[in-house]
């Protein structure tokens, strides 16, 4: 809602295309705006992997990091400029140095320069 979105369709012959159509913008009228905001992931709990989403309402930096129950961060999942709109990255369960992690519960946290959420995700062996 409040969107644009382009497509146009392709045919494909081992794996190159042959033939593509003229794009085509569809416009979602509506009053909805996107907030910045984390998302629960799926599946929660997990093993041996979750999808992380999130929305932001606009493009600029984030961080987004698991931490411990101490808040500790254990793994630093995103850091860097994104563009508005919903995002999703796949945790593995494993920390910066790519160990995977003991069952526990963890705590997701999402910041940007105006915006911090955090979310309680459960990593079951």
């Amino acid at each position: 809602v409040g969107t644009v979105a382009a497509y146009a369709y392709g045919f494909v012959r081992h794996g190159a295309v042959v033939v593509r159509s003229p794009a085509v913008t569809v416009e979602f009228p509506g009053t909805a705006t996107l907030a910045t905001r984390l998302l629960p992931n799926r599946p929660n709990p997990f093993d041996p992997e979750t999808e992380i989403r999130f929305e932001l309402a606009r493009p600029g930096p984030i961080r987004l990091a698991a931490h411990d129950v101490t808040g500790r961060r254990v793994a630093q999942l995103a850091n860097g400029a994104f563009p508005a709109g919903p995002h999703a990255l796949t945790w593995r369960g494993r920390d910066d140095a790519g160990r995977p992690l003991p069952s526990g519960t963890y705590y997701l946290r999402l910041e940007t320069a105006t915006f911090r959420d955090t979310r309680k995700v459960m990593l079951l062996k």
